[in-house]
């Protein structure tokens, strides 16, 4: 019985951790139109190419819409650093290693954010704390002007 013991609290920690993640595509990102936001999302190839390949849901603006890109992409990039054969990297512990293969995919996930919020800049909803005249929107995301404005 104590053998399967340890196969079963695995099970159990995967199946949690995929319904959490589950969980996080439904829930939608405030703010939002969300009609807008679908409607520029499904007119995004390159958007909806980035899903199927890393298992996003690329289709509503979701808290979990990237995946597991980010996390994907760091790791391409931390083989693709460690076959540089850089002394300093091939010194490290496991411990300094997942810290900074955690830092990179940070980084990776705070790009692809950005990116995300780029294409859908225009579905933002206005975001009135103090007063009715005063939009908060636009601050509380990135705004990066379009070429042809």
């Amino acid at each position: 019985m104590k053998k399967h013991q340890d196969i079963v609290k695995r099970v159990l920690f995967t199946m949690m951790i995929l319904f959490v993640y589950a969980l996080g595509q439904q829930i939608m990102l405030p703010g939002f139109d969300i009609t807008l936001a679908r409607k520029i999302m499904s007119h995004n190839s390159l958007l909806q190419m980035f899903g199927l390949t890393t298992g996003g849901q690329m289709n509503l603006p979701t808290l979990l819409s990237l995946g597991l890109g980010p996390y994907m992409t760091a790791m391409i990039v931390w083989q693709a650093i460690q076959s540089l054969d850089i002394r300093a990297i091939n010194n490290m512990s496991v411990r300094q290693s997942g810290v900074l293969q955690r830092f990179v995919t940070l980084v990776l996930a705070t790009l692809q954010g950005i990116v995300m919020v780029y294409y859908l800049q225009d579905a933002i909803k206005p975001l009135y704390l103090i007063s009715d005249n005063i939009n908060l929107g636009p601050q509380f995301t990135i705004q990066v002007q379009h070429p042809d404005d």
